[in-house]
């Protein structure tokens, strides 16, 4: 983990010109005549903001790559050493693990992007969770990341991200990218799908409990798209699993009259709750039996 020291940070930043004790002139090349005190380098986070001409906030990766031009392997082995450390530098420095089959450049350049929503919204990133989208021919088209960030008062946010063609991140959005359903590439030609609320639902539900045919709304409940419908072909059961309170029943049944419109057999399950409580599903459990989640 990439975690610079007060002192390895005002290394760095005023090895790059900067004031690190008060706020000072902009050293970017692009800011001419910069006299004022218009940048500000935090020696918390190791981040430098430009108040002034530039009106942008960098990491140390984004000053060396925008400043110097270089590659995002350079900027690293720069970094390491304007700090004094030795040793490779991360390409990863979360607690949760790196997306799949992501280039390690990629991945690095992704981690500076979470870093810099951390910083900017005051977040912890959590959690991420990868889609894999295909195309007509069941190829991997685009991979899009959902990342999840909590603050100091448990509120949560959430950033998407999808890998561009060069490598790089932005969001899909602006790629043209329609993210589909989460994990639906594992379930082509099942009978019987579980749709439930939540990423963390569902991963845990494959992990402890072995149930494959499963899957949830990219964007929360209640925010159903009939484009979804085209990843159930061939499936004869859908068991809406919502959490058990309003909004969560609105969702539910939002999916459902679509999917009645559209002649499928729609089933609650007695055994897979989901609740505001619990907020994973419980199989083979009463609700008074199940257990609090972390």
């Amino acid at each position: 983990m990439f975690d610079p020291t007060p002192d390895e940070i005002r290394d760095y930043w005023q090895g790059e010109g900067a004031n690190v004790d008060r706020r000072g002139p902009c050293p970017h090349p692009n800011h001419r005549n910069a006299d004022g005190p218009n940048f500000q380098v935090s020696l918390e986070s190791g981040f430098a903001t430009c108040y002034s001409k530039c009106d942008k906030t960098w990491s140390m990766l984004e000053w060396e790559i925008e400043v110097h031009g270089e590659t995002i392997d350079e900027a690293w082995d720069a970094i390491y050493r304007k700090i004094g450390r030795t040793g490779a530098a991360p390409a990863w420095p979360f607690e949760f693990p790196p997306p799949k089959g992501v280039l390690p450049r990629s991945i690095r350049f992704l981690a500076d992007h979470i870093l810099r929503t951390e910083h900017e919204k005051n977040v912890r990133a959590i959690a991420l969770h990868q889609y894999c989208e295909t195309d007509s021919n069941g190829l991997q088209a685009s991979i899009c990341l959902k990342v999840r960030f909590q603050g100091s008062n448990n509120n949560k946010i959430f950033r998407w991200w999808a890998l561009t063609d060069r490598g790089g991140w932005s969001s899909p959005k602006k790629l043209n990218i329609f993210v589909g359903l989460y994990r639906s590439q594992e379930w082509k030609n099942e009978a019987e799908v579980h749709l439930l609320n939540g990423e963390k639902a569902v991963d845990r539900a494959v992990r402890e409990w072995g149930l494959g045919a499963i899957t949830c709304l990219p964007h929360g409940e209640g925010k159903w798209r009939d484009e979804y419908l085209a990843a159930f072909e061939g499936v004869k059961r859908v068991f809406i699993v919502p959490h058990n309170d309003a909004v969560g029943r609105r969702g539910a049944l939002l999916v459902a009259l679509d999917f009645i419109a559209r002649h499928f057999l729609i089933m609650g399950h007695r055994d897979l709750l989901v609740t505001r409580s619990y907020r994973s599903p419980i199989p083979n459990a009463p609700h008074r039996h199940a257990k609090r989640l972390p």
